[in-house]
């Protein structure tokens, strides 16, 4: 395992085990001031510390990271709108389906190959998910399952976007201008939506902050310097794990437990993912 593996795995543990403290946070605020709070927040203490690094920011590295931030907030907040209704562990294997997502999108967008390996991964992943979704013999798919698969495509396209483009910048720079982004896309939202009602009960301010710093922080600086040289399906294997991480912390820190079906459909989805890069894995 390479460096940049690492750092993405070390990544892909810190957001496993925000599932249940994002539940806990959702308690106490709104989805978009969470966002608009936890992002902002972060991105002015990334400022403080790389403030002469960030003068040597250029137009080009400002866009690219606002517009990775637009992409994240966008995401987060579908994210964290599915966490409100429903089992956040069930949620996590949904979007985990983006393993399998990224080579279509690649392909879509950058016209990179798909192979056989791909297509009966993305069968058996859909199996899965039609399995983590029934109830008794019938396909439950509400709205926070919705929200789940339009969460995933939407990190989908971010991983393939980064892993394209990264290289070409300075990892700090995006990882703050990132920040920014998907902070002022929160806030303004949040203003769009609820005026400047932005209230945070106070219990809830201390795990805000732990979200800052070990869910935000840290895991963003290790995935935008990973992205800078790792595949798109060697990012997606990594973050297949998250799923796992998070279904232990809900377990431990929720006792929130799937349905026999979720625990069948969870295993489908994650041998999809395992069997779509076992050549990746052993290269």
């Amino acid at each position: 395992m390479s460096n940049n593996e690492r750092m993405l795995l070390i990544a892909a543990l810190l957001w496993g085990f925000s599932a249940p403290l994002n539940k806990i946070i959702l308690q106490s605020t709104s989805e978009l001031t969470f966002i608009w709070v936890r992002f902002l927040a972060a991105a002015i203490i990334l400022t403080i510390v790389f403030w002469k690094k960030l003068k040597s920011a250029d137009l080009k590295t400002i866009k690219y990271g606002l517009l990775l931030g637009g992409i994240t907030a966008t995401g987060a907040l579908l994210e964290l709108s599915a966490t409100r209704i429903m089992n956040p562990a069930k949620l996590y294997f949904i979007i985990s389906i983006e393993a399998v997502v990224i080579p279509y999108l690649a392909y879509v967008i950058y016209r990179q190959k798909t192979s056989k390996k791909e297509i009966i991964s993305a069968i058996i992943a859909s199996i899965g998910l039609i399995v983590i979704n029934m109830n008794g013999s019938n396909i439950v798919l509400g709205w926070g399952e919705m929200l789940a698969i339009m969460c995933t495509f939407v990190y989908s396209f971010n991983v393939v976007f980064m892993s394209k483009n990264n290289k070409k910048y300075d990892n700090i720079l995006i990882t703050i201008f990132l920040m920014y982004g998907a902070g002022i896309t929160g806030l303004i939202l949040n203003l769009i939506t609820y005026g400047t009602n932005m209230a945070v009960k106070p219990e809830g301010i201390g795990y805000i902050i732990i979200s800052i710093i070990f869910m935000t922080l840290i895991p963003f600086v290790l995935e935008t310097k990973a992205f800078r040289d790792i595949s798109p399906t060697r990012a997606g294997i990594i973050y297949s794990l998250i799923p796992i991480f998070a279904l232990v912390a809900v377990m431990i820190f929720l006792q929130d437990f799937l349905t026999i079906q979720g625990y069948i459909g969870s295993a489908i989805i994650f041998s999809a993912l395992i069997y779509s890069n076992t050549r990746k894995i052993k290269a």
